[in-house]
Formats: C-alpha cells, structure tokens, sequence
C-alpha cells in the first residue's frame, strides 16, 4: 500500500493534530468544568449499546444516523451512538429512576453518524451537553440556557448570541383559527408570508402575524401580545416571556437574545422551547437544546448538546507554551521541579549533541545552563 492510500480516511473523518487536539481537549475539560460548577453530575455511557437499546433512549432518535456492527460475543445487532442525549435518557429512567429529582446529568464524548450534512459535514466529533430531568418551570429552561452560554464564554468563544424557538406554536396558531395545521405547514416552513395572507379573514391576520414573529426578544413578546391566540398557545408564550426576563437579568449586555417562533427544524419532539446557539464567525450553529418528554417515565426534561465540529472552527489559538531545553546530564531534581511549576521541559535523549541546536530545532523557548534558564 501506498503511503497516500495509508493515510487516507473515509470521507468525514479525520485526523485531529497538534496544535488542534490540544485545543479540542482543553475546550472540554472547560465546558465539563462549568457543567459541574453548576452542580452537575458526569456520567459515561459506552460508544456502543445494542441497538434496540439505543434506539429506544429518546423519541426523535432514530436508526438513520446510526452505523450498527454484530456483535462477535452475542450475535446481536450494535449501534455506535450518532447523540449522547438518547443514552442520558435512557439512563435517568433505568439505572438513575431512583435518584432524587431534578436530575442533572452532563457528559462529553465521541460520536458517529453515517452521513454528514452541507453544514457538518464531519461524521465523526465530540459532543457536550447536560441534562436537567424532573422539573418544568421558566427558571429551569433559562438554567439550562444560561449554562451553555456561560459553557462557551468560558472556553474563549466571543460574539454568541442564542437564538429561542417555540416549535408548536405554528401548530397551536392554526388551531387558533379553525385550520387544520397540515393546510399550512408548509407555509410556515417556508415562511411564505403571501400565502398566509391569502387565507383571508382572521386566519390571515393572525397566522400572517406569527410567522412575522422573529428578532430581539423583547420587541418579539411585545408583539405577541397583540395577537388573539388560544389559552394553550398564550401560555407558552407567556413562559417563553418568563424566560427572556431571567436571561435579560443575568446575562451581559453584550448576549443577545433572539426569538424565531416559528422555526421547527430539528425540533420534532419539543414539548416546550427550543433554543439554538450562534457564533458571529461560526459556520452553523455551536449547538442547540430544548424541552422533551423523557421516554419510558415522561418526565419532563430540558438540555442541550454542543458539537465541537462547528465549536473548534472559533476556539482561541494556545499561547506558544514556553519550552525549556534540558541538556543530557542536567539535574532531575531541577526538571521535576520546573514540570511541577507547570513548564514544559524537553529532555535531551543524546549525550553527544550539541544542546543549543536541539533546543532551537525543537522550537523551546530556553536552554537549562548550570541549573539556570537561558532564554532565547
């Protein structure tokens, strides 16, 4: 085999090198570290479950992602998980059922799927994510939405903004009206204004006025207020409202905070809001979340995954770390010492080198000269 033909890798996958893997693994053990501080728990499931299993985690899941293997031991079918958020259902209402409630879970890990998209086109990265399971309330889904910002921001992420989504409304709105939702769900996935207005009578100015529902929060609930909707679309509303008002008193000014009503793309099995993180210099989005029912209990969960596919496209370049060239007989005591501090330091593998050259061919920064750094 060619040495090209070697190191060539099915299409969406790659290598990740250094610089870059240092970057990624950093990235995480920061979000994993704010997860926590927020009094989340990490939990691990495997790569790989049988497939029936992982299948059955959470509604919305299904078999078109997911790449499946026999198991060699049992004969059984096995899939490679395409989301972690499927197993962290699966496991609050299993092995975790028992434990006191709100639940909150987080995890971080691989994932595969079988075909990319225009916009991810790597099928293979890491996700990151919690889990607030057993409580639904307005401060719970700002919780969660306040976490994921506070996630990004503190991994280096600059110019975020979250983007709030309220998938049955268009189903509520048309029901407002006497419409059957069918009539115009494509309508409204187009957001075909002209068409709404054709209706004629209240179904036009209401329906018109949803789909018009979209920018800054505030401006968006102020306009809802003027549109005659039923009890069930008005209360989701008016919870959407409770959470922008959390937000808007804990967040930096600098966050902003959009609403799209109407947007229901990748949010089938919502039960409450959707929400969808941005980056100014991102390609696609960071990551989304929502509320959902919990499969098998019902429970009622909100969260949110990050995908470091679209995350590792804004990270912050790593400082240079300054490298310190050790020379073949230098005192271990003294590299121990200096490694203990938090600097690197490179040891010479050749007594008969010339040090000052190997330090400079290896990039480091210094050379230890009589126990002493010598910079360069």
């Amino acid at each position: 085999m060619k040495m090209d033909e070697k190191s060539l890798l099915p299409s969406g996958l790659c290598d990740t090198l250094f610089p870059q893997a240092q970057i990624e693994l950093e990235a995480g053990n920061v979000l994993l570290s704010t997860f926590k501080s927020f009094g989340y728990n990490l939990v691990n499931p495997p790569l790989m479950e049988f497939e029936e299993t992982l299948l059955s985690g959470q509604e919305g899941v299904t078999g078109e992602d997911t790449f499946r293997v026999m198991d060699p031991s049992s004969h059984r079918m096995m899939g490679v998980r395409s989301d972690m958020t499927a197993q962290i259902s699966r496991l609050a209402s299993t092995k975790l059922s028992e434990n006191e409630r709100p639940l909150r879970l987080m995890y971080g890990g691989d994932v595969l799927r079988v075909t990319g998209s225009i916009m991810r086109p790597d099928r293979g990265f890491k996700q990151y994510g919690v889990e607030l399971i057993g409580v639904d309330s307005a401060m719970a889904d700002a919780e969660v939405i306040l976490l994921s910002l506070e996630g990004l921001k503190n991994a280096g992420v600059k110019n975020i903004s979250v983007d709030i989504n309220i998938p049955l409304l268009p189903k509520l709105s048309a029901e407002s009206v006497g419409i059957d939702f069918a009539d115009v769900a494509f309508a409204f996935e187009k957001r075909d204004v002209s068409a709404m207005e054709k209706l004629g009578g209240r179904a036009s100015e209401v329906l018109s006025a949803v789909l018009k529902c979209t920018g800054r929060a505030e401006n968006v609930i102020k306009t809802f207020q003027d549109i005659d909707l039923n009890t069930e679309a008005k209360a989701l509303i008016e919870r959407v409202g409770a959470v922008v008002t959390i937000l808007k008193s804990r967040l930096d000014a600098d966050t902003m905070v959009t609403i799209d009503a109407c947007e229901v793309c990748g949010f089938s099995f919502q039960t409450g809001i959707g929400f969808t993180l941005f980056c100014a210099d991102a390609r696609g989005e960071l990551g989304r979340g929502g509320r959902y029912l919990l499969k098998g209990t019902g429970e009622s969960c909100v969260g949110f995954s990050l995908y470091l596919d679209s995350l590792k496209t804004v990270l912050p370049t790593m400082a240079v770390q300054a490298k310190i060239y050790a020379p073949y007989d230098t005192d271990y005591a003294v590299i121990k010492k200096l490694r203990n501090a938090g600097t690197a330091v490179v040891c010479a593998l050749r007594h008969d080198e010339d040090a000052r050259i190997s330090a400079k061919e290896k990039k480091c920064t210094g050379i230890l000269i009589n126990n002493n750094i010598e910079t360069f």
